[in-house]
């Protein structure tokens, strides 16, 4: 009699400690699934946020250069401007006067391309400004003559020849800084698109990756409670 209630008692136990065991197991599960979205939030902010310094790194450098491109073309343009008046001025004062204000520009403009070369490294785009950069030598060699001519003629007395390739060097030269300032439009532009590509990818890849603990989370919560009415079932049968 002994021996057939110890039994008893063994097989009722039985199904209660298999069902701690799923207990503990969903437990388990549910603290990995926990870990794995936060440890895919964490990483999804880490990647959004390197991004975010990178957007914001390009759009400094764009503005930055198109704002300096900007300051090189209105210097050349009042400086050529300066250029025309000194040589049909003949205040000696006032053409010394403009003479230190076109090497003032030129000054400035030496500051700015040092700080373009600095900071353009793409090679389309330092390619480009090596061409504005000889196209401003060309205009500062033929201006310089232009001057020197002026000085040593006297107002009005320089070649209407010489004045007209003058002005095609400075066209010349602002066509080259346009040129440089499209192709830093688009490089940005097609940066940004990229980036904005990248930022979709991840969003998919989340969304996917984000996806799946949980669909694994709810699989074996299904199993889980397909165990324990077995489990509860087998009580029930052996009572």
């Amino acid at each position: 009699m002994s021996s057939h209630n110890s039994s008893c008692d063994s097989t009722l136990v039985a199904p209660h400690s298999r069902g701690e065991g799923a207990q503990r197991a969903l437990v388990v599960l549910l603290a990995v699934i926990t870990g794995l979205l936060f440890t895919l939030g964490i990483a999804g902010w880490w990647l959004l946020a390197g991004i975010n310094a990178r957007y914001t790194q390009m759009l400094a450098e764009t503005t930055t250069s198109l704002g300096q491109l900007h300051e090189i073309g209105l210097h050349a343009f009042t400086g050529y401007g300066n250029i025309m008046q000194l040589c049909h001025t003949r205040d000696v004062a006032a053409r010394a006067t403009l003479h230190g204000t076109v090497l003032g520009e030129r000054a400035k403009n030496d500051r700015v391309f040092a700080e373009l070369e600095r900071s353009l490294t793409d090679p389309d785009l330092a390619e480009s400004l090596r061409e504005v950069i000889a196209r401003r030598a060309a205009c500062c060699t033929r201006a310089d003559a232009f001057i020197t001519m002026a000085f040593t003629s006297g107002a009005g007395a320089v070649d209407s020849g010489e004045s007209l390739k003058l002005l095609q060097d400075y066209v010349a030269y602002q066509e080259a800084c346009n040129k440089l300032t499209e192709q830093i439009e688009s490089a940005s532009h097609q940066l940004a698109t990229g980036m904005a590509a990248g930022v979709a990818k991840m969003r998919w890849l989340f969304l996917v990756v984000g996806a799946l603990p949980i669909i694994a989370g709810l699989g074996f919560l299904l199993l889980t409670i397909s165990l324990l009415k077995v489990i509860k079932l087998d009580g029930e049968e052996e009572d």
